[in-house]
């Protein structure tokens, strides 16, 4: 019951924050990423413990939590929404970061021989990418890449 207390506070405490700090997923996780972190945090929701909770104004905080889930949910879950979110809470800068960054991972898991990671990288590189000015090239390489991937 006291783990269950603390969440709760834990929880309160958040709700002011973005979908991605309130999770405690980093903004260019997937929808893997936040889809696991919804899940863990309704589980810990509906713990048998989490009913026991009767502190002062716990009734509330449960409601606000929950309404925060449901938003997380909408948004994170949903690939549009998901990337006008990020548009509006992250900077081009730290996007188009991102993008090269899991470009030349993508690049770097190719020449490994891992299809797998490389094709993830990849999606990232295109969900993640701003639209700057060396969107196009950085987009192309990336599709180039996994249509390549698809083709072997």
């Amino acid at each position: 019951r006291e783990k269950a207390e603390a969440f709760l506070r834990d929880c309160s405490s958040k709700l002011g924050n973005d979908h991605f700090a309130f999770l405690g997923c980093h903004w260019a996780g997937d929808e893997a990423d936040f889809r696991n972190a919804i899940e863990l945090f309704w589980e810990r929701m509906r713990h048998p413990y989490m009913k026991q909770v009767k502190t002062p104004g716990s009734r509330s905080v449960k409601a606000e939590v929950r309404a925060k889930l449901r938003q997380a949910e909408k948004v994170l879950l949903d690939a549009e929404e998901r990337r006008a979110y990020r548009a509006e809470r992250v900077s081009v800068q730290e996007r188009r970061m991102a993008s090269e960054f899991f470009l030349r991972k993508g690049e770097t898991a190719l020449v490994q021989g891992d299809d797998g990671e490389a094709k993830k990288c990849f999606r990232k590189v295109l969900e993640l990418d701003p639209g700057d000015a060396g969107s196009a090239e950085r987009l192309q390489r990336a599709s180039d890449a996994l249509a390549a991937i698809k083709r072997s």
